[in-house]
């Protein structure tokens, strides 16, 4: 008996520890979720804060202020124009797989008639694979050398402090 009040024992101290240690690694995990959060909420209210400053107190006599808004300034035009530049390279590449008759996908177009090839129709076997795609691959592969080589050229034009 006195063998099964001793394991009970040991077993009962055994689960309270664990029982502890879990509360205790709870509790821990809650601070931290608490102070991320509020980490983030510091982070959005100096944002607010510069954004209002940019906006309504901006003061060009202040050397140190002027440089980190025109630094914002830079940041601006330079997202504009990477927009600009990603409306034209997706803009571009929607037009060029329309068809001219019926502007749907060239793939599968409703305008074609097996008819008009002269009865022929073609299998699998007989596909010759369409060389403007690779030269669309291409011209997207240049364009996207072109912005890289101008976002290069406005850093170099417009180092950061």
């Amino acid at each position: 008996m006195n063998f099964f009040k001793s394991v009970t024992g040991s077993v009962t101290k055994a689960v309270d520890y664990v029982v502890e240690k879990n509360r205790k690694a709870a509790l821990v995990n809650r601070i931290r979720i608490v102070i991320k959060n509020e980490r983030e909420s510091e982070a959005r209210a100096y944002v607010s804060l510069g954004k209002y400053y940019f906006e309504n107190l901006r003061d060009a006599q202040n050397e140190e202020t002027e440089a980190l808004c025109k630094a914002v300034e830079l940041s601006d035009q330079r997202m504009k124009k990477a927009f600009l530049k990603l409306d034209e390279i997706t803009a571009t590449g929607e037009d060029e797989d329309a068809c001219a008759d019926c502007h749907d996908d060239c793939d599968y177009c409703p305008c074609y008639d097996e008819n008009d090839v002269g009865g022929d129709s073609m299998e699998d076997d007989d596909f010759v694979a369409d060389s403007s795609i690779v030269d669309k691959a291409n011209t997207s592969s240049d364009t996207a050398e072109e912005a890289a080589e101008e976002a290069a050229d406005d850093a170099a034009e417009n180092p950061q402090e």
